[in-house]
């Protein structure tokens, strides 16, 4: 079987189940990196950053949005779940590891930051150790029930770390543009509105291109809605010439974001811009009124900017999203963008 061959059938619809300690998230991460294919944590989903939780009807919600996508890799255990994601998936990697390795990865991430949760574990937890030592017993056998009641699901089961990064080592690395995904607590679990979006990442000496809307103190990167018939990248040309004065040819597309709040879907498509001229600005009424204006800051101090999304959660929600979407995506690209200026 060539690479090419393995991609393909890799399939689109992905979930990576196992015992806590097992390295789901960084298999899950991995496996993101190399096929684009957008990336949800179920451990995210649930955990908000007090260490507290969503209700399990919200989770659902939330779930069903993820799974009613067309493409999605899902890492996590949570076994209520089990059936409902097999039902969608198209392909199940189990990483079917002993015990002992299990609690060694426990270990080992203790004081590290993770990409699933939003905190860092600074002491073992007894309750996940006592879920490790019950998994084989109560888990294990029910996941390899239902792998046996789907045999129309591209199915990898791996024993040792070293089987599953062979695996994944295999995999050929697409070319194609990486997808996040975000799932507002608001969400309504079913879509039938979409809007879609272009948006211009132009950085020139370590300094990146912004709107400030001086009236509310809300920054974001320059875009908006496409027009017409118009194309993503045109329309990236348009609106950043509008809202801030400057020419700009584009790269190809380099990141998707989709947004899920309520009935909406928001699509996202960034761009990689460089400055060619200048032009009039053309604000619209509403930009207008809102004082926006066009500045160049730190590529550094924009992510900090971004990184304060939660602080608004309970006085701003629009900024609060916006600058989730601007922080997601300028960390998830500023090493690539770095090296390019």
């Amino acid at each position: 079987m060539t690479e090419e061959r393995k991609t393909q059938s890799l399939g689109k619809k992905i979930i990576i189940l196992g015992c806590p300690g097992s390295g789901k998230s960084t298999l899950a991460r991995k496996l993101h990196d190399k096929t684009g294919i957008p990336l949800f944590h179920l451990d995210s989903l649930w955990w908000k950053e007090d260490r507290t939780h969503i209700s399990r009807e919200l989770f659902d919600r939330k779930l069903e949005t993820v799974l009613r996508s067309e493409e999605w890799i899902i890492d996590g255990d949570y076994s209520r779940t089990y059936e409902t994601r097999f039902a969608h998936c198209d392909t199940i990697i189990f990483l079917d590891y002993d015990e002992e390795e299990c609690l060694k990865g426990i270990a080992e991430r203790i004081g590290r930051k993770r990409p699933d949760i939003p905190w860092n574990e600074d002491r073992p937890d007894p309750q996940l150790i006592a879920e490790v030592k019950s998994y084989h017993m109560e888990k294990r056998p029910r996941v390899l029930g239902l792998i046996g009641k789907h045999p129309d699901k591209q199915v990898m089961v791996f024993q040792t770390r070293e089987q599953a990064q062979a695996w994944l080592s295999g995999i050929a690395e697409e070319n194609a543009v990486k997808r996040i995904g975000i799932i507002g607590d608001n969400c309504s679990g079913r879509w039938n509105r979409i809007r879609s979006a272009s948006r211009g990442i132009v950085i020139s000496e370590g300094r990146i291109l912004l709107c400030h809307e001086t009236e509310t103190d809300t920054w974001m990167i320059p875009g908006g809605g496409l027009e017409g018939n118009e194309n993503e990248a045109d329309c990236c040309i348009r609106e950043t010439e509008e809202e801030t004065g400057y020419l700009i040819e584009v790269s190809p597309c380099i990141l998707r974001i989709d947004e899920y709040y309520e009935e909406w879907r928001y699509v996202s498509f960034y761009f990689k811009g460089t400055v060619i001229g200048t032009c009039e600005k053309q604000l619209t009424e509403r930009e207008e009124r809102s004082g926006m204006e066009t500045v160049w800051i730190p590529l550094e101090d924009a992510l900090a900017i971004f990184a304060e999304h939660a602080s608004y959660a309970d006085t701003d929600e629009m900024k609060r999203g916006i600058y989730l979407r601007e922080y997601l995506a300028l960390s998830s690209l500023s090493v690539p963008l770095e090296k390019e200026t």
